[in-house]
């Protein structure tokens, strides 16, 4: 059996998408449309559920995040400078910095930003990494419930 979701414009079919899925419940697997064996990576399209942490914990209150913050944090970015300069004024609100970034570091996404850094012969940071908002998300959220440096520095990890 086959499954597609029709996206209309008007009365139209502006696009069809083939579609697998998978109902499981205690029984095992109910029902399934295409193939239910199919792996599908979330990946960030989980971000705007791991942002709820941040209004969950009180992240959002405690720290004073602006929209715009919370916004980088649902969401990949394309570092640009804009992206990179509210990503290091988020981590300051938690009085960290990209050294607390273990997203790891490669170019911008956008190409105007990638040239510019290339231009200016400086090279890209872990503030540039279109997660670093979830990461600093995450960071926030971890804060909030408590967390602290003690002898080291709270971290998250990206895998890529």
């Amino acid at each position: 059996m086959s499954a597609e979701v029709l996206v209309y414009r008007g009365k139209l079919v502006e696009n069809r998408h083939r579609v697998s899925l998978a109902v499981h419940g205690r029984e095992g697997l109910l029902a399934y449309a295409g193939n239910p064996a199919l792996v599908g990576y979330l990946r960030s399209s989980a971000k705007p559920f791991q942002a709820l942490a941040l209004f969950l914990t009180g992240a959002v209150e405690r720290f004073g995040l602006t929209e715009e913050e919370v916004a980088l944090a649902t969401a990949s970015h394309d570092g640009t400078p804009r992206h990179v300069e509210v990503a290091a004024r988020f981590l300051a609100k938690l009085g960290l910095g990209p050294e607390h970034l273990v997203c790891g570091v490669h170019p911008p996404f956008s190409r105007e930003a990638r040239r510019a850094l290339e231009e200016q012969g400086l090279r890209p940071t872990p503030l540039h990494h279109n997660c670093s908002g979830k990461h600093a998300g995450m960071l926030a959220a971890a804060l909030a419930l408590g967390a602290t440096e003690g002898t080291s520095t709270p971290t998250i990890r990206c895998r890529r």
